[in-house]
């Protein structure tokens, strides 16, 4: 059973708000489906290389579409919350040991 991949175009036709939310259920699928690999449940990789494409895609559509032009008090506000919406969070974190006398 196939599911409906939107080409590039469908992509940057789509509105702004409703690309975010497709790319953070994007990573969230392959999160999924990268774990599944990885535990054996899932045996083909091809259909997690696809959608690590579609992901690309999605991205790269993001980029490509202006920012819609609005009032400067509230640019500040969503420009920030967009941005940290798509940034990816760090797989770890390191504590440095505290310095020797």
């Amino acid at each position: 059973m196939a599911t409906h991949l939107p080409s590039y175009g469908e992509l940057t036709a789509m509105p702004r708000e409703d690309l975010r939310k497709d790319i953070v259920a994007q990573r969230a699928l392959i999160r999924k489906m990268k774990l599944a690999v990885l535990l054996n449940k899932e045996k083909d990789t091809a259909k997690l290389r696809r959608e690590r494409r579609q992901l690309a895609r999605m991205l790269t559509a993001w980029t490509a579409q202006p920012s819609v032009p609005v009032a400067p008090a509230v640019v500040k506000k969503s420009a920030v919350k967009a941005t940290k919406d798509l940034k990816k969070k760090p797989k770890n974190t390191r504590v440095a040991a505290p310095a020797k006398p």
